[in-house]
């Protein structure tokens, strides 16, 4: 008996379902929707619309790749291959030159004193190549072969 009434339910409420969505659309606005479903702009050039070329810069500018660290000779070896490869690839190396040495002191204070006694220096190297002409396509190919290649320190 239940099942009974449940089904009867069920029934009425998918009829009224179907009531309410022929009632929902009259014929006078079926024309609006027929004019609006039209596409007044098919005749009209796109302009590139969905093409993302204008988006992406196809060279960068002046880049700088900046080589630093504390030994000297790592420095100015892993400088000159930097300057090989870009040559290699295709890139214009604009210059080459390198940065003063920067020198730093770690200082080191007793456990029970006030004195402050010099610990180690530590100089910093730095060489700058700056490349012109890198094209976006090239540019993460280029810089995950340098960062492939980077010697220790």
């Amino acid at each position: 008996m239940l099942a009974l009434r449940n089904e009867t339910f069920m029934k009425q409420a998918v009829a009224l379902c179907r009531l309410t969505v022929c009632l929902a659309v009259p014929c006078n606005n079926s024309v609006v929707l027929k004019q609006s479903g039209c596409r007044h702009y098919r005749s009209q050039p796109t302009h590139g619309i969905g093409r993302y070329k204008h988006l992406l810069p196809h060279e960068y500018g002046a880049l700088n790749l900046q080589v630093s660290g504390y030994n000297m000779v790592l420095v100015e070896h892993y400088a000159q291959y930097v300057h090989n490869l870009c040559i290699r690839l295709s890139v214009t190396v604009q210059e080459s030159y390198a940065n003063p040495t920067k020198t730093k002191e770690l200082m080191l204070m007793q456990e029970q004193g006030t004195k402050m006694f010099v610990d180690a220096v530590l100089n910093t190297h730095e060489r700058v190549v700056q490349v012109t002409g890198l094209s976006a396509t090239l540019a993460p190919i280029l810089l995950e072969v340098l960062l492939m290649n980077q010697p220790e320190g």
